[in-house]
């Protein structure tokens, strides 16, 4: 898949290819190996969890090992094997340049996996930070003619804003392997879907923030499933449970879900560093951000039947649980169904609530307003087609 006389010294060079094509693997075995010593090698990757995999992947590994050196240790060369590469985060890799401007220059080549966050993790804080020192660093050393740069991702497009020459390589298409998605079905509340996917469907779920995942297995555990939340173990604020940090480390193990779950929660933590090969029948992708979709999705390694993703515009057919209908619903009864209808606009806000009444005529019901005792209400009921099996 890659030619490795096609690099140049002088740029960034980008390898562009889907998730799951190989393209981590092959560069490991050919990048590497223009090092005149393993060691002379540098393996940079965006998460602590993509770190663990890497050095537990014996995969990987072969024909290398790995060297997951620890925060707050400097290295000393002279102990490391020369067989060995050294593979850290982009965040640990500032640290090391921060105590040391001069330190990529222990390398003879550089290379960036999941290239494309050297730009999105800067953002994340007020700069400088080690994500912007890493950045810079890797620019740097770009353009040093004695360092090979390599960066591989599957989702190019922040690299526009890299601050140094791109130079795309050039690869042979007909040879990289992609998934496929059987069914792809746009929604927009991700409460009803949840509800509404058959219990013992095995799924991942992909969500941006620590507490919408829990709601979101509150939810998914209320519906039936099984849900098992992952996030980051650096995440002070939210420490994870036992039982969480040995399902992430199953995960890591063994690329599947304990079959104790059949709902895999996770954020961007695990968003490029995890891979699932096990049994999965859905994924959902709840975020608008289509880097988010590509690389969320691309930690299931297999053919899906059915790629659930999010657009506030589309109007998915609205299922009002059996509770609601027929009734007289007032102030907090109607507040209470729009929670659990759960259907929101852009800017995550539950719609109004005429808005709302608008979305379930189209999923066929019938909303009746009136008044009892001055108190307003609606009376939700479907239509006689619906109730007749009607399409």
């Amino acid at each position: 898949m890659l030619d490795a006389s096609s690099f140049v010294s002088d740029a960034f060079n980008l390898i562009i290819a889907p998730c799951g094509s190989g393209k981590t693997t092959a560069a490991i075995n050919t990048i590497a190996a223009l090092a005149s010593s393993p060691r002379k090698a540098l393996f940079l990757i965006d998460t602590q969890n993509g770190n663990l995999r890497l050095a537990q992947n014996e995969a990987l590994t072969l024909p290398y090992a790995f060297f997951a050196e620890t925060a707050g240790r400097s290295i000393t060369w002279g102990e490391l094997p020369p067989e060995r590469i050294v593979v850290t985060t982009y965040a640990q890799f500032g640290v090391w340049v921060k105590d040391n401007p001069d330190f990529a220059a222990n390398f003879e080549v550089i290379i960036c996996d999941e290239a494309h966050n050297i730009v999105v993790f800067p953002n994340y804080s007020p700069q400088p930070n080690f994500a912007s020192i890493a950045r810079d660093a890797i620019c740097e050393a770009a353009a040093n003619p004695n360092i090979m740069v390599v960066g591989i991702t599957a989702t190019p497009e922040p690299l526009e804003k890299l601050r140094c020459p791109i130079y795309q390589v050039p690869i042979d298409a007909a040879e990289l392997r992609q998934y496929e998605n059987h069914s792809l079905r746009y929604y927009n509340s991700l409460r009803h879907t949840l509800e509404n996917i058959p219990c013992g469907k095995s799924g991942m779920l992909y969500v941006p923030r620590i507490t919408m995942m829990k709601e979101c297995a509150t939810i998914a555990a209320a519906a039936g499933h099984k849900p098992i939340c992952v996030w980051s173990v650096a995440n002070e604020d939210h420490p994870m449970t036992e039982e969480q940090l040995a399902a992430r480390d199953y995960i890591l193990q063994n690329e599947e879900i304990p079959t104790q779950y059949d709902l895999f929660i996770f954020n961007g933590s695990c968003e490029t560093s995890i891979n699932i090969r096990g049994k999965v029948d859905y994924f959902i992708a709840h975020t608008t951000i289509p880097t988010h979709i590509t690389q969320s999705r691309g930690r299931y390694r297999g053919d899906l039947e059915t790629l659930y993703v999010l657009d506030h515009d589309c109007a998915e057919p609205i299922t009002v649980p059996e509770e609601f209908l027929d009734i007289q619903l007032f102030k907090e009864d109607q507040r209470e169904l729009r929670v659990r209808l759960s259907i929101k606009d852009k800017k995550g806000h539950y719609l109004a609530y005429d808005k709302q009444w608008e979305r379930l005529e189209t999923s066929g019901y019938v909303i009746d307003t009136g008044r009892d005792q001055n108190r307003r209400y609606v009376i939700i009921r479907k239509t006689d087609d619906e109730e007749d099996g009607n399409p």
